[in-house]
């Protein structure tokens, strides 16, 4: 099977084999490798050279007569109608000749899943907490089973404005990798469908006008393969299973369908004589770039549909670090204002557990930002819905998630010092704790830097 990295040599076959068939419709039959004979010559015999096996040269008329060949024939006429049959399929492939290499979306595909895995959570079951069985997940589950362990006003506090918050904003956060993901291997799939299928066309035209100009049959049929590539990459990204959404990842929208389905095939020639059967061919790259703008559009829509989504419901930017808690006053629960604890069990969250969950957010950024580039999207902007398709609204998505979990690693270092303060201050009055937590305090207020999430989106 014909590849795309041999279209090249394909398009000057498709040249040769054009005007074969155009020289048919003159009444000129093939009469060897390198030249054209007219049909039912009497003395007089007419010959024109056939271009070579790369469609170029040919032209050149001779006659067996006596007398200058300008009598019954000029070299120009022919060369000049080759020269704008092979002029018309240039520029009929131009826009196909530079599509994007699949192979260059491998690397943000990588870095994509990483994200996915550093922010990898699921539900327990037991009141809405959420787990994982990665680094973050087994951190939030030591914190569950450490704050399970006491009771009082403080840690009640603690989990309820902030540990089930904490869950299911990383849940919003996986899910937000997942839509980001599934689109990368969509545009992947995509385009490798789409440059096999450029090549496909250059051949089935080819052997179309062949057949025409030797007068054989040829069964036009050419499958556009694109049809459905775009949900069978979220498919792809999810390794065909369903997702797992928690949290506020619930809200996100998981692309499953298209508003229209693709075509599968492309048109049939409107007539089968040389013009007709070329006409055909570019109207098969037309059907193709249809069903491409079909699969990307839906693409755009999706990721469009989650950019909202994210920046305007609740739960994927998680509050300000317990805001406000300057005295272990303000941590405590009315009728709970003692707390029972193990002073291990603090250090386990304060000084392990959530110091850990902020590395694996600062590490998931780090995998989002590597896969934030524009350039295996790049493609000539008549294919598909522009230059680079749909990778603005894809990288405002990712740079929302930037900030998001940016933010959040803030607010759970920020968090942990809260926390650790607070307990230190339990009863304190006019103390160096008491001075460290009012000095905590102030030094979060103004929060992260990184709240302005969609400041780019001007």
């Amino acid at each position: 099977m014909a590849t795309y990295e041999e279209l090249s040599a394909l398009k000057g076959k498709l040249k040769r084999a054009a005007i074969d068939a155009w020289m048919k419709d003159q009444d000129y039959l093939i009469d060897s490798d390198s030249q054209y004979k007219a049909r039912g010559s009497g003395r007089a015999v007419f010959k024109v050279t056939r271009p070579g096996e790369d469609g170029e040269g040919g032209g050149d008329f001779t006659c067996n007569q006596l007398g200058p060949d300008s009598w019954y024939g000029d070299d120009g006429d022919w060369m000049s109608s080759f020269d704008s049959i092979r002029g018309e399929i240039d520029d009929g492939l131009e826009p196909w000749k530079d599509l994007p290499d699949p192979n260059d979306f491998d690397d943000l595909i990588l870095a994509m899943q990483q994200a996915r895995g550093k922010l990898a959570v699921s539900a327990s079951g037991e009141g809405g907490q959420v787990t994982g069985p990665g680094l973050l997940g087994g951190s939030l589950d030591l914190i569950g089973e450490n704050s399970a362990a006491m009771s009082g006003g403080i840690i009640t506090a603690f989990k309820t404005r902030f540990l089930l918050q904490l869950g299911a904003t990383v849940g919003g956060h996986n899910a937000i990798t997942i839509v980001l993901g599934g689109a990368l291997v969509s545009e992947r799939k995509l385009w490798r469908e789409a440059r096999q299928t450029v090549a496909d066309a250059v051949v089935n035209s080819t052997d179309a006008l062949n057949a025409y100009a030797r007068d054989d049959s040829h069964d036009w049929t050419l499958d556009l393969k694109v049809a459905g590539a775009v949900i069978g990459g979220v498919s792809a990204f999810l390794s065909g299973t369903a997702p797992v959404l928690v949290g506020a990842g619930t809200a996100v929208s998981i692309l499953s369908a298209l508003n229209e389905e693709s075509e599968e095939r492309a048109s049939q020639p409107e007539s089968s004589d040389a013009d007709g059967l070329l006409r055909g061919f570019f109207t098969s790259l037309r059907d193709l770039n249809d069903a491409i703008k079909n699969e990307e559009q839906a693409l755009e829509d999706n990721l469009r549909t989650n950019l909202g989504l994210v920046t305007t419901l609740d739960g994927f930017d998680l509050d300000k670090p317990l805001p406000g808690v300057d005295d272990d006053g303000d941590l405590h629960v009315a009728g709970s204002p003692a707390i029972i604890h193990n002073a291990s069990l603090v250090t386990e969250i304060t000084g392990t557990a959530m110091p850990d969950i902020a590395s694996e957010l600062l590490d998931a950024k780090s995998h989002v930002i590597a896969a934030n580039s524009a350039t295996p999207f790049r493609r000539d902007a008549a294919v598909g819905i522009g230059s680079t398709g749909c990778f603005a609204t894809w990288s405002d998505l990712a740079w929302v998630l930037v900030h998001f979990v940016s933010d959040l690693s803030w607010e759970v270092r920020n968090g942990a010092k809260t926390l650790e303060l607070a307990i230190a201050d339990m009863g304190q009055t006019d103390t160096q704790a008491a001075d460290a937590l009012e000095q905590h305090a102030t030094s979060i207020a103004g929060g992260s830097g990184w709240e302005d999430y969609d400041h780019h989106l001007d």
